[in-house]
């Protein structure tokens, strides 16, 4: 846990802009010359605002983040030499659990017969695996992904795909979970409602 003048934060996120200024608008001053911001909005904590060396060379942005939530950052360019920093911070309320967060296909989706699951997790070593039920509540298939982190705090990032069996339609319950290694019982479980036609 980090400490900052304007609260606590788990991790910090710094992204350094070479060749800016900034004015500080809208950001408190503290005592050592830079701005700060409080958001108190899960993830985003606080914002620090930074103007590196004495004769001003750029710009940085320090981004104070707790895991209460589901959180991966991503940069997606915009225009040559533009980038787009983006923070997510989850998913449908209900494809979200403590350690999973399944951000496609949302709950009440159509489902093709062959679709893509997408997502985040913090998983026992980033075992993340899946299971889709008929109406009847019989399991009709399912997988395992690795995500893209695993026994850790920090939410690694998923993408499989699922193949819906040949005589199952209409109603069925995607479940996305990670399997505990003392029991193998399913932890963090989400259970998505999708039609296939």
């Amino acid at each position: 846990m980090v400490k900052g003048e304007l609260g606590e934060a788990k991790w910090i996120l710094r992204v350094e802009l070479p060749g800016t200024r900034t004015t500080f608008d809208g950001y408190r001053m503290v005592g050592d010359g830079t701005g700060m911001q409080s958001v108190e909005r899960t993830p985003i904590r606080w914002i620090r605002l930074l103007q590196q060396g004495p004769a001003a060379i750029g710009v940085a942005y320090e981004l104070g983040l707790d895991d209460a939530r589901p959180w991966r950052v991503s940069m997606e360019p915009v225009t040559p030499g533009t980038m787009r920093l983006i923070i997510d911070i989850g998913g449908h309320p209900q494809a979200v659990s403590d350690s999973i967060a399944v951000y496609g296909p949302k709950p009440g989706d159509d489902a093709a017969r062959t679709f893509t699951i997408t997502g985040t997790a913090r998983a026992f070593e980033a075992h993340v695996a899946w299971r889709l039920k008929d109406s009847r509540d019989r399991e009709v298939a399912n997988g395992f992904v690795v995500a893209s982190l695993g026994t850790s705090p920090v939410w690694g990032t998923f993408t499989t795909e699922v193949k819906v069996p040949d005589g199952v339609s209409g109603l069925v319950t995607l479940e996305v979970f990670w399997p505990s290694p003392r029991d193998g019982a399913d932890v963090g479980t989400v259970a998505i409602p999708l039609r296939v036609r």
